[in-house]
């Protein structure tokens, strides 16, 4: 951030002003076209500081899943041994013996005659949901007859072949059809969480590689969901499948950014509307991350626009003997950009090096120029503003 950025438009036709004279125009000139031709380095390095470390999710996702399944194991193990099931009203044996068909086709009372209380009635309509996951879960897993349709090995197989299909949508760009498919893996898996804990712990750590790679998939293609989609979505995703999100999301970003022409805006490209903002602000874990992230893309936009206005756009040019107010608005300034707070205003200087600096020209253009884009001396001249060394500063104007 430099003074002209944050002192408003006075210090920008000031900047201006002292750019056109010879001493003053290189120093200038060289200052914001350099910072400019680094933006997407910086911008770039954001991402990766605020959205992923990961630059490559071709490289890392193989990486990533490995490493969360081994983490995942024993937490797996112990859910299964449990023996979990969902509670259909009926004997567990009869879940087994009787066709699915069958099972899912008539209204299901419990051994004693009782019809079935709400969470039985939910229970077996999540099944009806899911009978087709869980005939193509037997056949592509070769899992036997003797494992119930509703115990809990049966169900994750179900939730594996959901993810195959939800993978598949994602890919030929059926949006909605991946999106009803999503929902009923939610209600699945939530349901699943709160029949075993230990499951849903190692849910947490590791799904499944289909379901990592989905989520980063999703990532990709962030910037054709609304905000409130992808809100919605993220909100049931584990840790690792939002760290494989964010891998896309920001791969996506940084297409975008990289393309930026030379001398453009990388900042704007993905931060320039309300919109784009708010997809964005969805895809942060709370809101001082992304309020971090965003000081610094707005602050990527304003230096872009501080470049255009004064190398480019056709604002009035400030003489320096002719503004008053320009010197209070540096003071106030100052303080913002050494300390992120205010210094003084010194107003009693403001008449005694009006009268000593006479005015812009080819004598203290270079100095000046050093002082409007050189952010340390910038914030040394400012700090003996504040503390009215006016002897100091009137030196340090007009050299």
């Amino acid at each position: 951030v430099l003074l002209p950025d944050i002192a408003g438009d006075e210090i920008k036709g000031l900047t201006r002003a002292v750019g056109k004279l010879t001493g003053g125009k290189n120093i200038i000139t060289d200052a914001l076209e350099g910072r400019s031709n680094s933006a997407v380095t910086r911008v770039s390095n954001q991402l990766a500081k605020d959205v992923s470390s990961v630059d490559s999710y071709f490289v890392n996702l193989d990486d990533l899943s490995k490493a969360r399944s081994i983490m995942a194991t024993p937490f797996y193990k112990k859910a299964f041994d449990k023996g979990t099931i969902l509670d259909l009203g009926k004997k567990t044996e009869d879940v087994v013996t009787e066709s699915f068909s069958t099972i899912l086709g008539r209204q299901i009372k419990t051994t004693k005659g009782a019809i079935l209380t709400k969470d039985q009635r939910d229970n077996v309509n999540l099944l009806k949901k899911i009978a087709p996951d869980i005939r193509d879960a037997r056949s592509k897993f070769r899992m036997g007859d003797d494992i119930p349709n509703n115990s809990l090995i049966m169900l994750d197989a179900a939730k594996k072949t959901l993810d195959d299909k939800i993978g598949v949508a994602i890919r030929q760009g059926e949006k909605q059809q991946s999106m009803a498919l999503l929902e009923i893996k939610s209600e699945l898996v939530n349901k699943l969480d709160d029949l075993n804990p230990d499951y849903k712990k190692a849910r947490q750590i590791f799904s499944d590689f289909s379901t990592i790679e989905n989520s980063q998939k999703q990532g990709l293609e962030f910037s054709k969901l609304r905000p409130e989609e992808i809100r919605r979505y993220m909100k049931n995703l584990t840790v690792s499948e939002k760290e494989a999100f964010r891998i896309g999301v920001r791969e996506n970003l940084q297409k975008t950014v990289s393309s930026t022409a030379t001398g453009a805006d990388p900042a704007k490209r993905i931060f320039g509307s309300s919109f784009k903002e708010g997809q964005l602000k969805a895809v942060f874990p709370n809101e001082i991350k992304f309020k971090q992230f965003k000081k610094r893309m707005l602050e990527e936009v304003q230096a872009a626009k501080t470049k255009f206005e004064v190398l480019g756009g056709s604002r009035t040019d400030i003489n320096l003997a002719a503004e008053t107010e320009f010197l209070n608005t540096i003071a106030q300034a100052g303080g913002g950009l050494a300390t992120g707070g205010k210094l003084p205003l010194i107003n009693a200087a403001v008449s005694s090096i009006k009268n000593k600096f006479g005015g812009i020209s080819e004598k203290n253009a270079k100095r000046l120029a050093t002082i409007l884009v050189n952010k340390k001396e910038s914030i040394n001249l400012l700090e003996k503003f504040a503390k009215k060394e006016k002897n100091q500063v009137q030196k340090d104007l007009i050299g």
